[in-house]
């Protein structure tokens, strides 16, 4: 029996893991790849998008950002190592080749869950769980209801696979795209009308590199992919990797400095940006988020990240979502999901809007929503208790900011 377990090693996943250890849970974390990190490692994200108040993402950017105008860059091989030492460090139990399967739910708990790996099926227990899949598998195993995509229409952002080029003269580089970046998105744009290129591959997404000589690729698209299928993310993988040459021609053709462009690597799985949103015990609306709105439960802190909705329908964004949202918080009854009294959420699948997940989606607010939810596990845990209905917020709050999450900004408490 452990104190908690929780599924997906991403970044939400770890930073719930490293809290839940660093607060004195016995905890088993359990991915189904044979990696840490999911899309910041083998994704091969290598940029932090938006920001938030929490220990790991401060210390990683502390340690390995670079700032290349406004983004925050990073090596995907140096931050996989950072990651597997504090592992290491803090004797955190890993399962790595391990899926999830099904849980067992009698009277509003999880009683146990059973695992795939490679010796076969195992049933493991502990007191609280935690599901920082993504795609909240585990929610979804338990019978927790949720809204796939937007509310509307269930239409979904598109999935992407990362590529990243080599061979590129970095000064030469930045000087074209710094000063002629609408020339080349309407050049891009021409050349998909003419059919060179997929349509929806036609949004300029070149992202600096932590090295000079490369740069990365963030304009794969694959529209209308529901993530939580097989079949549909094996087409959206084959779509995706289909684009990578057309788009590779137009960048040696027409972008200054990459003339003798290359694929280097992708990443290892295209990444889904959206998929369910879990019902819990509130909804994050985005009018908390544009109002900045400091929560009586807040969990996360200083939440700050512009609603950025990609290609529903096309190149590009979703122009009636550009406005940028003041730093909010996020309140832990978006991390509690309706009818199972200790599960936890952490990542892109917590209780929101679309809306509001085209802002809170992004990787250093899942981490700080991991601490919330590893250290609220951990808390639990002390007084030998299963269900999060019977947590101190306060007490909460307190060990958040004794480890280093900063308060709210001074707004009014709601």
């Amino acid at each position: 029996m452990y104190d908690c377990i929780i599924f997906g090693a991403g970044p939400a996943g770890l930073a719930a893991a490293f809290a839940a250890v660093e607060n004195g849970a016995d905890t088993l974390l359990v991915e189904r790849a044979g990696f840490v990190g999911g899309m910041s490692t083998e994704g091969m994200i290598n940029v932090f998008c938006g920001d938030a108040s929490c220990a790991l993402y401060n210390d990683i950017y502390k340690k390995l950002i670079r700032r290349i105008g406004h983004r925050k860059v990073y090596d995907t091989e140096a931050l996989k190592a950072y990651y597997l030492e504090h592992i290491q460090a803090i004797r955190l139990r890993l399962l790595l080749h391990a899926r999830f399967l099904d849980a067992k739910v009698a009277d509003g708990k999880i009683e146990s869950v059973r695992i795939l790996e490679n010796a076969g099926i195992r049933e493991l227990r502990a007191r609280t769980y935690i599901d920082a899949t993504g795609n909240g598998d585990v929610a979804y195993s338990c019978g927790v209801p949720f809204t796939l995509g937007r509310e509307s229409d269930g239409v979904m952002q598109p999935v992407t696979v990362y590529v990243r080029i080599g061979g590129i003269d970095t000064p030469a580089y930045m000087e074209h795209v710094g000063n002629e970046r609408e020339e080349l998105q309407r050049k891009l744009t021409c050349a998909g009308e003419r059919g060179e290129l997929a349509p929806e591959a036609c949004a300029l997404r070149l992202i600096p590199d932590f090295h000079d000589g490369f740069i990365n690729l963030n304009m794969t698209n694959s529209l209308n992919t529901d993530g939580t299928s097989s079949e549909e993310l094996t087409r959206a993988e084959l779509n995706c990797r289909a684009q990578i040459p057309a788009i590779l021609r137009f960048i040696r053709g027409n972008v200054r400095g990459c003339a003798n462009a290359f694929v280097v690597q992708t990443g290892a799985y295209a990444g889904i940006r959206e998929s369910r949103h879990f019902h819990g015990a509130y909804t994050l609306h985005e009018d908390d988020l544009s109002a900045g709105r400091v929560f009586d439960d807040w969990c996360v802190s200083r939440a700050d990240n512009q609603f950025n909705i990609h290609n529903l329908t096309g190149a590009g964004a979703d122009r009636t979502s550009q406005e940028c949202a003041k730093r909010y918080t996020i309140p832990f009854r978006s991390l509690e999901p309706q009818g199972i009294s200790n599960l936890l959420l952490a990542g892109r699948n917590i209780s929101g809007t679309h809306m509001a997940h085209g802002s809170y989606r992004v990787m250093p607010i899942c981490m700080a929503m991991g601490q919330a939810a590893g250290t609220a596990a951990a808390l639990i845990t002390r007084n030998a208790r299963d269900d999060f209905a019977a947590l101190d917020i306060h007490a909460l709050q307190t060990v958040l900011l004794e480890q280093g999450v900063e308060k709210p900004d001074d707004e009014t408490v709601s």
